[in-house]
């Protein structure tokens, strides 16, 4: 997704970053509500009361790693502070930390995924815990007892050994289930969860772990370990600042490239207010397979949809892979300047629903593709255009689907006239 900010000087300024396409769920409300809570209840005696006093403080162990470590840990310490009645500091590296050291704060929030710091610091951190004091784990500070810290791992519950995976895990929406909703860290939490992250593929969990939430098939995505003293939440969610904070409100542009069959009553709403603000909406491909049984969204918003089922007497769509197409812009249009007719090969899909009110873009020549294969959606409250292009590699590699892609983000955030 492009984000599009203004400088001082009114000059428009955007950066590439990974996106969420469509967030049901706000997780900005989530990680706010987490922040404080589980803060809070690391504080709290065994029945896990609610309340937190005032002047507590906080240590945040950062740096290092795979992960955007500056962007989230500026996150959370702005959670925290906007959640008030926290003293806030931030440990860029815990190689060296002492027991004295940890001694003035109440609670670390471990957001640290680099090498082991050492058993020094392994030692004072496990005093600390052992001590009654409260630990939050973060997706970034779990990478750091799957990856490289075998002691930190059996600190806070994880076994530490995981079968490695060739393929990372992908986003994908998670439907979150609470296994103890009773806990006042799950209170306030709307149910069920429907979240867009990007959860560790094997963690495994030593006895004793109680895990408070996780996904249908298994997968724990919250979870606390009680050992003697040690207080300890861990939350395998947030794994970029994108999955930890409410993108609606902070972008121009939503960029759907998933394909989700339906959506509940709360995301359309949400997904409708976006549209319905003068935002940008683009449409990738299998993107158009989204929402079949939301009218509004393919007759009004897009403007078209690939059909997964029969529809009286109209036939299912159709795929074909590894199809030659001859790309040819229908006539002009800001998007399509600087853009000539251009080959590639790529999936095809014919016998879409096409609303008879859009704008043609791109036509091709193949004849197991629908003619039209980019277009301007109908929408009157937002700018939104499809373009079917974009299986793999090979349209992604072609310049003039790249310069198609970026002139579509920049005209629907109204960047590119």
């Amino acid at each position: 997704m492009l984000r599009f900010t203004r400088g001082s000087d009114g000059s428009v300024k955007g950066g590439f970053m990974r996106a969420i396409v469509h967030l049901p769920t706000s997780l900005g409300r989530l990680f706010g509500a987490l922040a404080l809570m589980l803060v809070a209840n690391c504080l709290a005696g065994p029945a896990f009361p609610v309340g937190v006093t005032n002047s507590q403080h906080v240590l945040i162990l950062s740096g290092g790693g795979r992960h955007d470590w500056r962007d989230s840990t500026s996150l959370l310490r702005r959670l925290l502070e906007e959640a008030g009645g926290w003293d806030v500091r931030i440990c860029k590296s815990p190689v060296g930390i002492t027991t004295e050291f940890l001694d003035p704060f109440d609670v670390v929030v471990a957001d640290y995924s680099g090498p082991n710091p050492g058993k020094a610091s392994e030692k004072a951190l496990a005093s600390f815990v052992d001590s009654g004091k409260g630990l939050v784990v973060t997706r970034s500070g779990l990478s750091a007892a799957e990856e490289s810290w075998p002691g930190f791992a059996k600190l806070i519950g994880v076994t530490g050994k995981h079968e490695r995976v060739t393929e990372p895990t992908a986003f994908q929406l998670l439907h979150l289930k609470a296994f103890h909703p009773e806990q006042p860290v799950m209170l306030g939490l709307k149910q069920p969860l429907r979240i867009a992250d990007r959860p560790p593929a094997n963690l495994k969990l030593l006895s004793g772990t109680e895990v408070l939430a996780g996904t249908d098939d298994g997968k724990p995505l919250f979870f606390v370990y009680r050992h003697g003293k040690r207080r300890v939440f861990c939350t395998a969610l947030g794994h970029d600042v994108g999955s930890m904070q409410d993108i609606r409100a902070k972008y121009d542009v939503l960029v759907f490239y998933d394909f989700t069959r339906d959506l509940d009553d709360t995301a359309k709403k949400n997904l409708g207010d976006f549209v319905e603000s003068n935002k940008g909406v683009v449409v990738l491909h299998h993107g158009i397979l989204n929402f079949q049984k939301w009218p509004w969204w393919h007759e009004e918003v897009v403007g078209g949809l690939y059909r997964l089922e029969r529809q009286g007497n109209i036939p299912n769509s159709t795929v074909k892979f590894g199809e030659e197409h001859m790309i040819t812009p229908a006539g002009e249009h800001p998007i399509t300047a600087g853009i000539g007719p251009f080959h590639v090969t790529d999936e095809t899909y014919k016998g879409l629903f096409i609303s008879p009110n859009i704008k043609p873009l791109l036509v091709t020549d193949n004849p197991t593709s629908d003619r039209t294969v980019a277009w301007i959606g109908p929408c009157t409250t937002s700018r939104a255009v499809f373009i079917q292009l974009g299986h793999d590699h090979s349209p992604f590699h072609h310049p003039s689907y790249r310069a198609l892609v970026h002139n579509s983000i920049l005209w629907t955030a109204g960047k590119l006239k």
